[in-house]
Order: structure tokens, then sequence, then C-alpha cells
């Protein structure tokens, strides 16, 4: 496998009408990857990857897909490629295996036994021979999974791949992708708007808000970059509260709902706030630097428009 990015964007641009919906987006998906695309809807995530798929043109801007860049190379990458991308579409007169049969033999014969192979993989195993006008939301996006393995893809592209499953159907679509990722070293790129899911899987994301980039990077390292936060116990928490508000060291001062003062501080102030507690004779029982959840920085990030898209 190449050690080159498998994916790279460079200043994407995409308009429709006067919206732009794609404003300047660079990113890489390197080989190995599980590759989360995080945004609010209406971020531009579907659009971006309709862009890399080839489903639209890009008013402006490069993609290179397995370092190829001209159109020729761009259709010899595509056929390592397995994507669910639009809403899929099956015959409903047929089975599930027939369908994959189908639709998979575009691309090419298929090998004995994939199909049965794919339909375990995805948890339809038993079902092969139902036909999909029988099938749940469920079990169709399932099946669309399927269709996207077929081929045994170096990257595989998912756009909300855990709509319509129940959560042990959401678990199992985590384990199955993390399972090809480790053991099979398929390279994927998941849009979701389940961010626990994504905190869990993905070992890169990027978040996109109206169509820019927020972050990109590794998921570990998302919350990081910016002013540290802490949580704080003490026997007088009204008292600590009131002395962080006054401490020019330190900002964003809340009360905690598991208990406990938060605030933000840059590491070499702390010993100062040390020293400002202990000369206010305040005792204190712990003081942890937290971890910020992917969910809390999404928000944090998105702002105004996560509370508008809530609401």
């Amino acid at each position: 496998m190449t050690s080159k990015p498998i994916v790279s964007t460079k200043n994407l641009l995409k308009r429709f009408k006067d919206q732009i919906a794609v404003n300047n987006v660079s990113l890489t998906v390197n080989p190995g990857d599980v590759y989360g695309f995080l945004g609010l809807n209406g971020a531009g995530k579907t659009t971006s990857l309709r862009l890399l798929m080839g489903l639209l043109r890009p008013d402006a801007g490069s993609i290179s897909l397995f370092a190829a860049n001209s159109q020729q190379g761009r259709r010899s990458a595509m056929a390592r490629i397995g994507a669910m991308v639009e809403s899929p579409s099956f015959y409903s007169h047929l089975s599930a295996a027939k369908n994959l049969e189908l639709l998979g033999s575009l691309g090419g014969p298929l090998p004995q036994g994939r199909v049965e192979e794919v339909l375990d993989m995805v948890g339809l195993q038993g079902v092969g021979k139902k036909k999909a006008k029988h099938f749940s939301l469920g079990m169709k996006q399932r099946l669309a999974i399927g269709l996207a393995l077929l081929s045994d893809p170096e990257l595989v592209v998912l756009d909300e791949p855990a709509n319509g499953l129940d959560p042990n159907g959401i678990l199992e679509m985590r384990h199955l992708i993390r399972r090809l990722n480790e053991e099979q070293g398929t390279t994927f790129i998941v849009s979701s708007h389940l961010l626990y899911e994504i905190e869990l899987m993905c070992n890169r994301i990027v978040i996109l808000e109206k169509g820019r980039v927020l972050y990109e990077g590794p998921t570990e390292e998302f919350g990081r970059g910016g002013i540290p936060r802490y949580r704080i116990t003490g026997a007088n928490e009204e008292a600590l509260e009131r002395l962080l508000n006054q401490s020019e060291e330190v900002s964003q001062v809340k009360k905690a709902t598991q208990g406990g003062i938060t605030f933000q501080c840059q590491l070499e102030n702390l010993p100062t706030v040390h020293r400002q507690i202990a000369g206010a004779e305040l005792a204190i029982f712990t003081v942890e630097e937290e971890k910020v959840s992917l969910e809390e920085f999404f928000l944090e990030r998105t702002g105004d428009n996560a509370m508008e898209a809530k609401s």
C-alpha cells in the first residue's frame, strides 16, 4: 500500500447559485485512517464527499485520489474505492443476494462466495434470499454498506452509515469498520452526526462549519491547542467560585454538573492560582485537568449554529 495520501484536496470550492457549499477546503486522508467528517446539517459534509467521488465537479481547487490528479488517473483510482454516499436504491423484487450479485457485477466479475461473505460481514447472514421490499430501513442500510464493501476496496466512503440502525446495529457497525481497518488495512471516510461514535471509531477528523474547515487533525488532539480546563473540588465551593471569578489568571468559571468548579487557566499560571487559594485559607480536595469531549469541542467551535440546529 502506498505511503502517499489516499485523498488530498486543496482549496476546494463548490457553489450552488449564490450559496457557497464548500469553501476553501483542504484535507488529507492517509492510508489506514478512519477519518471522520463532522458538521451540522448544511455544513458541507455530503457535498464534500460527492466532490471526492466525482458526483459533483468543484468550481475551484484540486482533488487527488491515490496520488492521481488527471481524469484518467482518477478513473483508475475509483476502481479502488467503495462508497455509500447517495441514498441506496435496490431492486425491490430481488433478494438481498441477487441485488448484490447484479449491482456488484457492474464493476466486473465477483469472486465465488463473495456475496455470502459480505452479507455475513454486515449482519445479514440468513436473509440473503429475502426480497429487498421487505427490508427495514436499517437492513437496507446494511445492504448498501455491503455493496460498498463488495469489491474489497482500499478506501470505503460512508455517508451516515448508522442511519436507521438500532443501538446494537450501531455498535456492530463500529466494530465492523474497526475490524476491517485493523485486520485488512482498509481506509475509511465516515460522515456522521453521532459524535460519540466518531470519537470512538476515528483516528482523525475534520469539522466543517458553513463549508469551511474548523479543525482537521488527530481525534486525540482535537481539544488541545487552547487553554487547558481544570475541575477543582473543595470544602467551600461557593467561596472557591467567587475567588476564581476574581482571579486575573482564570477564565470560564462554571459549576460542574458532576460537582466542583471548572475553570480555564494556562498551565504556567496554575501555581499562582494555588497560592491565591492557599492565601484565602480555602481547603481544596482535588484539582484535575479535564479532557474536552468531542461533543463539547464540537458545540464550542460551532457556537450559535449548533444551538440553532438543536432548537
